[in-house]
């Protein structure tokens, strides 16, 4: 699954592209990613071992360096929202958010967060930040086999 990007959106992630590039040549310390070298990606979080990147054709992949695996295509829409939702606030970009794809017929509003794809208010992370749904991953919504289902592994 990719994430709908509009041309300005990409327009937008080519410039963070940019950016992050200079950062590099920079000397910016990054984990080793050769992704972020072989494909026009921008990296949303990288550290601890992970790395998540968006493509511009909105293929997001994780990487999880710690265990040597090679990237991984997320397509599962609640694996790719979870985090698009936790980490597009890093790159300037939080209206990446309403480009994830909207409930599908047959989809039902989650349970959970009751369509506003984070915890309850009360659910805060260590920065003071509100928390995505766990149930959801983020999207809002699920579909019948995942509403009791957690969210993805993904970082």
């Amino acid at each position: 699954m990719r994430l709908p990007l509009t041309d300005q959106l990409q327009e937008r992630l080519r410039h963070v592209r940019e950016s992050q590039f200079a950062e590099r040549r920079a000397g910016f310390p990054h984990p080793p990613d050769e992704i972020f070298l072989e494909k026009e990606v921008v990296r949303l979080k990288a550290g601890m071992g992970h790395s998540v990147y968006l493509e511009l054709d909105g293929t997001v992949y994780a990487v999880n360096y710690g265990e040597g695996l090679p990237p991984e295509i997320l397509e599962s829409p609640k694996d790719m929202a979870s985090c698009i939702i936790r980490w597009a606030s890093n790159i300037g970009l939080p209206e990446l958010i309403e480009a994830l794809p909207p409930i599908p017929e047959g989809g039902d509003v989650c349970s959970l967060c009751r369509g506003s794809r984070y915890m309850p208010d009360s659910w805060v992370d260590e920065q003071g930040r509100r928390v995505y749904c766990h149930r959801c991953g983020g999207l809002g919504w699920t579909l019948p086999a995942q509403s009791t289902s957690s969210a993805g592994s993904h970082w």
